[in-house]
């Protein structure tokens, strides 16, 4: 015990820079005051109101700091902040009053389940602040009630307006009396969607009967509003007052004018007048003289009161009654069409009848344009000039022949003889008569002799002697001749043999200075040279291979080098049937070592000799090989001589089962093994000094004669054993002084 002399203070002060250490192990404790609770630190008692333990931080460090078995949980800092580890609750398991605002730094608040946050007492509750952008309520969404708020809790302004969609409305609203709703507001100034859209039908609406009425739909395929009445749903437009035009600042029309049809007199389309929207058809008269009588007419009326009528008849005829018919625009008629009658004539334009002595047609043109046209199949046969020239086609081209009469002086008849020929124009030759016998004959622009089995000439009257001619003919083996009088050169084609030749054996040339490209094309044939050819430029073959006769060449035709192939050029390929020796032959000496690309001559049969005619045996080595490229056998044999190996090199058996055998010197039964046992690392034996015997475990002992068995040369029996008793039967015994 250290204790003080009435009330002097107890310091207990560590010197310099050590520490004051109070410790206890796991079964004592530091009791302060009158503690009696045992603990490592046990403070108990107290000084009037003052704290039971006082502590002043002078420094920055915390003020205070529990931990748990190394482990930080709870700490005071300098700023009085407290923090903890775990939970904080109330000793005796009631309610932890904390009488201060509380402040969060972490991001949640975690309740026991069923828990609730609530004012102590009556007041309200406030849930952020005017700086929170927002307040998040999370459920795990499973179903109703997730979120639940005291009845008439939320009122109009507290909801986001355009956020409540119907599918968060009840599926049934029902309002009371005096409930208004107010649409007022809504404008229809713009295009967005806006005000009430009734419940769209694609047709008809389903009955609704037992409903009760007031029910109002759009049918969307009749495009229009309607409501039940309790028992039928009734078209709007189809009540008392309502109407089915629409009128305009400058049209009325009907509210369906584009799905209805309209008709007046009657409630079909067959009424006195109907309109047909889905073809187009406009219907004037009922047709059957059910409704009116007479057929469908249209009257019309001119400015000055003139009347006029179109009528279509029971003949099957537009009718036009009380004025002429002008018509300003083109005239298409597909049909037939009669003039000056009301029967029907049998042509496209039929004209009939006659005005005194006029003609039946009169044509004036007042333009520049033929007075009359006509055609066949779109294709103009006949012509009438404006200035009355007849131009008349003939059946086999485009051209046109013109009678046209020179000037007359007075009227003038031309009549053609009451029998069938040819008109004849002077000087033509297809007037016989004026030009003796014709030989030839004119057909599509083709000139031919009138018989076609005449031999043709021309620069003489026989073939001989023509300088062109075509003969043969009669026969159907034609030879055409085309010779030189001034060199008696010529050209023979032959149409039975399919051969151009020149004569006299002259040079016969294709082409010169002005020709481009010869094309000898023979099909799918050949083209056969059957003579020595001489090509004077170079030869382009876009085929793939040239044919050579059996035992032909390509030579230069004077002495110098052939060039096979270009810089260009992957590879030349020699193939032959390689069905033996001699297949390619190449000069003697034509091809040198740097040619041939290395590592590619396999030296088999192919070699002349043989290329490993013996193998000879040499020290401790042997051979033998049977055949030119057989694979010769090459073995160790015994020594011949010693085998000196001067090379600084070791003999190295890589097998854990390879040991050195030695045959014994003398018996030959034998053999000394020489085995290396386990190691545990690299291990080097050295033989040295005189010759000898190896001293090992099987010669150790008494008479193995060697110095190994012996200490200082002397044997074990030359020594008393101080062990236990031995004993010394001759020579002197000397014993020192103090032994």
């Amino acid at each position: 015990t250290i204790g003080t002399i009435s009330d002097d203070n107890l310091t207990l002060a560590p010197n310099g820079t050590g520490n004051l250490i109070l410790s206890s192990d796991f079964n004592t404790s530091v009791l302060v005051g009158n503690a009696t609770t045992p603990a490592p630190l046990s403070i108990s008692g107290g000084i009037g109101g003052n704290a039971a333990l006082v502590v002043d931080q002078l420094n920055s460090g915390n003020i205070f700091a529990a931990s748990a078995s190394g482990t930080t949980v709870a700490t005071l800092d300098s700023s009085g902040n407290y923090a903890i580890e775990g939970e904080l609750s109330d000793l005796s398991g009631n309610t932890l009053s904390i009488n201060d605002n509380l402040a969060v730094s972490g991001t949640s608040i975690t309740l026991a389940a069923g828990g609730s946050i609530a004012p102590a007492s009556a007041g309200s509750l406030t849930l952020g602040s005017g700086a929170a952008t927002a307040i998040t309520i999370s459920t795990d969404g499973t179903g109703d009630s997730e979120f639940v708020l005291p009845g008439q809790s939320v009122s109009a302004s507290e909801i986001l307006s355009n956020t409540i969609t119907a599918t968060q409305l009840n599926a049934t609203i029902t309002f009371s009396d005096a409930d208004f709703i107010d649409l007022s507001g809504v404008l229809h100034d713009d295009s967005a969607a806006q005000g009430i859209r009734l419940p769209v039908a694609t047709a008809a609406p389903t009955d609704l009967t037992g409903q009760g009425g007031g029910f109002l739909a759009f049918n969307d395929t009749a495009d229009t509003v309607m409501y039940w009445n309790g028992a039928n749903w009734v078209t709007v437009a189809a009540g008392s007052g309502s109407s089915k035009f629409t009128e305009e600042a400058t049209i009325i029309y009907p509210n369906n004018y584009g799905t209805k049809d309209f008709a007046i007199g009657g409630n079909t389309l067959a009424a006195v007048f109907s309109a047909d929207v889905s073809s187009n058809t406009v219907r004037i008269g009922d047709g059957s003289g059910v409704i009116g009588s007479g057929d469908g007419t249209i009257a019309l009326y001119a400015n000055d009161d003139d009347t006029g009528s179109l009528t279509y008849n029971t003949s099957d005829q537009f009718q036009f009654a009380g004025g002429d018919v002008l018509i300003s625009q083109d005239l298409l008629v597909p049909g037939l069409s009669t003039f000056g009658s009301s029967t029907q004539g049998e042509g496209l334009v039929t004209i009939t009848g006659g005005n005194g002595s006029n003609a039946a047609l009169v044509v004036n043109q007042a333009n520049n344009g033929d007075i009359l046209s006509a055609s066949a199949s779109g294709t103009t046969r006949f012509r009438v000039q404006n200035t009355g020239e007849l131009v008349i086609a003939d059946n086999n081209s485009t051209f046109f022949t013109t009678l046209d009469p020179a000037t007359l002086t007075s009227d003038r008849t031309l009549t053609l003889p009451n029998e069938s020929g040819t008109i004849c124009i002077q000087g033509s030759t297809s007037c016989g008569f004026a030009l003796g016998t014709n030989y030839f004959q004119l057909n599509n622009n083709l000139l031919s002799p009138i018989n076609s089995t005449y031999d043709f000439a021309i620069g003489g009257t026989a073939t001989s002697s023509a300088q062109f001619a075509v003969a043969g003919i009669a026969s159907g083996a034609p030879v055409a001749t085309l010779s030189a009088t001034t060199n008696n050169n010529g050209l023979v084609l032959n149409a039975a043999a399919s051969s151009l030749q020149s004569l006299r054996n002259n040079t016969l040339t294709l082409g010169g200075n002005t020709t481009g490209n010869i094309v000898l094309d023979a099909g799918s044939g050949l083209i056969t040279l059957l003579d020595n050819t001489t090509i004077n430029g170079n030869l382009a073959v876009t085929g793939t291979s040239i044919t050579l006769a059996a035992g032909g060449s390509i030579a230069p035709s004077t002495a110098g080098a052939i060039t096979l192939g270009s810089g260009t050029t992957t590879a030349i390929n020699l193939t032959t049937d390689g069905t033996g020796d001699a297949e390619v032959v190449l000069p003697t000496g034509s091809i040198s070592g740097t040619e041939v690309l290395d590592d590619t001559i396999t030296l088999t049969t192919d070699t002349n000799g043989n290329y490993v005619a013996t193998i000879t045996a040499g020290n401790g080595i042997s051979g033998s090989v049977s055949t030119e490229g057989s694979t010769p056998t090459i073995a160790l044999s015994n020594l011949t001589a010693d085998w000196d190996q001067q090379g600084g090199f070791d003999i190295v058996l890589n097998n854990a089962s390879s040991e050195l055998r030695i045959l014994e010197s003398s018996g030959g039964a034998f053999y000394g093994t020489l085995d290396v046992g386990d190691l545990s690392g690299d291990a080097i034996y050295t033989f040295s000094g005189a010759s000898g015997t190896v001293w090992t475990s099987g010669n150790d002992g008494s008479g193995s004669g060697l110095d190994a068995d012996l200490f200082d040369s002397l044997n074990s029996t030359q020594f008393l054993r101080s062990d236990t008793s031995d004993s010394f039967t001759s020579g002197v015994l000397s014993i020192a002084t103090g032994t």
